[in-house]
């Protein structure tokens, strides 16, 4: 577990899967960051079986980029820029990560759309009262795997999300969503969404606003629990397994993406440098 140098702290709420309603009419309402309990107690959910012997007899075969860090930071790094990546069958990764394999110890696979594994027609879905409400609005499901130590660096989303543990556990460090306080990169560069700040080591010289920031929210999402995430709230999350399997939605929500204007133009920024480099947008 990673600590950070905030000396007060938030515990992220949780509430069961059954109380969907009360999910729906105050924290989804209100922007509130929960954590949702006992999935399988009151629902049929069949991806929470993916854990990674699963993965391994079902997908072993196919090829999935994974990302290479030399101290176990992911996502957009100050002076670094993206991770480099490679590509290797999921089985060899995989079983890389459960014998601890030195030549695999940094990897992590990030954000592996389910239409990684096409032509399979590989389904995911969630309980009807989750599902319903936002089956037309999915824009990606992803699937997420690595070893303990990854800790993926602090960025915003600009769509709703629910993230489910299948296997492992994880913490997350949640913070709401001013801009200016986490100093994100620049809006024409490749990560407008991601901050400078180091949240676990700020620099209050160079980032004095950050002082300022919301009192972080923190929680451990264990398997078979999901954690709601509101649209663009911050988020540093850290594995905290020897193997660490997620799955998360994306979804939109276009009446609040007019509720942060400035957040949505960095989104916009994303999509229009993605789309011109022909790469994948969600």
């Amino acid at each position: 577990m990673v600590n950070i140098s905030h000396n007060n702290k938030v515990t992220i709420e949780r509430i069961s899967a059954s109380e969907n309603s009360l999910f729906w009419k105050y924290y989804f309402r209100h922007n509130i960051p929960v954590i949702i309990t006992e999935l399988n107690h009151h629902f049929q959910v069949d991806f929470l079986q993916w854990k990674h012997e699963w993965l391994i007899q079902q997908f072993g075969q196919y090829e999935v980029e994974v990302s290479i860090s030399d101290n176990s930071r992911y996502g957009y790094i100050e002076d670094e820029g993206f991770n480099r990546s490679k590509n290797v069958q999921l089985k060899t990764f995989v079983n890389a990560l459960v014998d601890s394999d030195p030549h695999y110890q940094n990897t992590y696979l990030t954000r592996a759309g389910l239409d990684t594994f096409a032509p399979v027609n590989i389904q995911a879905t969630l309980p009807a009262p989750y599902h319903d409400q936002i089956e037309k609005k999915i824009i990606a499901k992803n699937l997420w795997i690595g070893g303990k130590g990854n800790i993926t660096s602090t960025h915003f989303d600009p769509v709703e999300n629910f993230n489910i543990q299948i296997e492992g556990s994880k913490q997350f460090i949640l913070h709401s969503p001013n801009i200016d306080n986490f100093y994100p990169h620049s809006i024409w560069s490749s990560a407008p969404h991601f901050a400078r700040v180091n949240v676990f080591d700020p620099d209050d010289e160079t980032f004095p606003r950050f002082q300022k920031a919301s009192l972080p929210i923190m929680g451990i999402l264990n398997a078979g629990e999901m954690l709601y995430i509101p649209i663009n709230w911050w988020h540093t999350v850290s594995s905290l397994e020897s193997i660490n399997v997620n799955l998360n939605f994306w979804w939109i929500n276009n009446f609040k993406m007019l509720k942060y204007p400035r957040h949505t133009v960095r989104a916009l920024s994303i999509v229009l440098q993605r789309t011109l480099a022909g790469e994948k947008v969600a």
